[in-house]
C-alpha cells in the first residue's frame, strides 16, 4: 500500500513538472523579430534592444508577465492575455490596432508609449501616460481612455416557479443609462409594455436588475434600454414556450457567419463581453458578443 503510495505521489509529481516544463519564456532581443503564428502560452515575454513582437488577428499568445523595455516594440493585431503584471519603458512602443485586445490579469505600469486603437482591460492598476489612439482602455477604477458602449450588457436569465417568472439581467458598466423597459408581444409585431426599470446612470461598476411577473402560454420577452437623451436599444429579444424555454432570436446556429450575412454591413470580427477576440468562423459558446463592421459600428450578438 504504501509503495503504491510512493508510486502516485512520484507520478503526481511528474505531471507537475511536465505542465511547468511544457511553458518556457520567450526572450527576445538585439533587433530580433518574432512572428506568432500559432496560439501559444508562455511563463513570461521579456523584449529588450529594439526587438519585435508580432501577434496576428485570430492569434492568442498568453504568458505570466510582461516586460517590454529598451525600444522594444510590440504589433497586436490579435490577442494578448498577461495573468500578471505589464510593464513597458525606456521608448518601448506598444501599439494595439482595432482588430487587436490585450488582457492584463494584475498591474500596467507604462513607462514607453502604448497606442490603442482596439482594448485594452486592466483588472489592477494601469499607471502613467494614458495611451493614445481610438480605442478603450480600463482599470479597476474604471474608463481611462475612449468611449465604451453606454451598456455592457450580460445575457437574460430566467427562473420560473409554475407560471412565475424572475428574469434577471447584468450590466458590468453603464454610460447616461436611464431606464429599461421589458416588453411582451404574442407574435413579434405588437409589443405591450411590461415594466419600466430605472437603471444607474453612469457607472463603472457591475449592477443586477430582476423583475417578477406571472403569464402563461407562449409569448415574446425583449428588453429595451434608453439614454437620458432619448436614445434606446433593443439589448436583447427571446420566445417562451409553454413558460418553459426561452431562446434568443438573434442567433439559432452554433456559428455566427449565418447571421451576419443577413444584414448589409459586412461583420468583421467578434469581441466577446470580456474583450475576447473572435474570427467570424468561430464557434461559438453561449453568451453576448459584439460584432465590429468594417466602418466600427457595433452590432449586437447574443447566443444561446
Amino acid at each position: 500500500m504504501k509503495k503504491m503510495k510512493k508510486i502516485i505521489i512520484l507520478l503526481y509529481l511528474i505531471l507537475i513538472a511536465f505542465n511547468v516544463i511544457g511553458q518556457v519564456n520567450l526572450t527576445i532581443g538585439n533587433g530580433d523579430t518574432y512572428n506568432a503564428s500559432a496560439n501559444t502560452e508562455f511563463l513570461a515575454i521579456d523584449m529588450n534592444n529594439g526587438s519585435t513582437l508580432n501577434i496576428p488577428f485570430g492569434i492568442t499568445i498568453t504568458c505570466s508577465t510582461l516586460i517590454i523595455r529598451n525600444s522594444a516594440i510590440i504589433n497586436l493585431d490579435g490577442i494578448l492575455i498577461v495573468t500578471g503584471n505589464v510593464d513597458t519603458k525606456n521608448n518601448s512602443i506598444l501599439t494595439v490596432n482595432s482588430t487587436g485586445s490585450m488582457d492584463v490579469g494584475g498591474d500596467f505600469d507604462n513607462k514607453g508609449s502604448v497606442i490603442n486603437d482596439g482594448i485594452i482591460n486592466v483588472d489592477g492598476n494601469y499607471t502613467g501616460p494614458i495611451p493614445t489612439g481610438d480605442g478603450t482602455t480600463t482599470d479597476n477604477g474604471g474608463i481611462i481612455q475612449g468611449t465604451p458602449l453606454p451598456v455592457i450588457f450580460d445575457n437574460l436569465y430566467t427562473r420560473i416557479n409554475s407560471n412565475v417568472i424572475t428574469l434577471t439581467w447584468i450590466t458590468y458598466s453603464e454610460i447616461n443609462n436611464d431606464y429599461f423597459i421589458l416588453e411582451t408581444s404574442p407574435n413579434m409585431r405588437e409589443w405591450y409594455s411590461l415594466a419600466t426599470i430605472d437603471g444607474n446612470g453612469t457607472t463603472s461598476y457591475t449592477s443586477e436588475y430582476s423583475y417578477v411577473f406571472k403569464q402563461l402560454g407562449d409569448f415574446y420577452i425583449r428588453l429595451r434600454q434608453f439614454d437620458y437623451n432619448g436614445n434606446n436599444e433593443i439589448l436583447v429579444s427571446g420566445k417562451y414556450i409553454s413558460n418553459q424555454l426561452l431562446y434568443t432570436t438573434y442567433i439559432h446556429s452554433n456559428n455566427v457567419y449565418s447571421f451576419i450575412n443577413a444584414h448589409d454591413e459586412k461583420i468583421i470580427y467578434i469581441i466577446g463581453i470580456r474583450g475576447t477576440q473572435y474570427a467570424i468562423n468561430s464557434r461559438f459558446s453561449p453568451g453576448v458578443y459584439f460584432g465590429i463592421s468594417e466602418n466600427n459600428k457595433i452590432k449586437f450578438i447574443v447566443y444561446e
